[in-house]
C-alpha cells in the first residue's frame, strides 16, 4: 500500500491515524530509514 493510500484511509480516524503512523514507521524501518 502506498504511503497515500495510507493517508487517505486515516482521514479523521484516530484509530486509522495510528494505523498510517505504524505503517510509515515499518515503510522506514524496512528502508533503512531508522537503525
Amino acid at each position: 500500500m502506498s504511503p497515500i493510500k495510507v493517508e487517505i484511509l486515516s482521514t479523521g480516524c484516530k484509530k486509522c491515524h495510528q494505523l498510517e503512523v505504524n505503517a510509515k514507521e515499518a515503510i522506514a524501518y524496512g528502508t533503512g530509514l531508522y537503525s
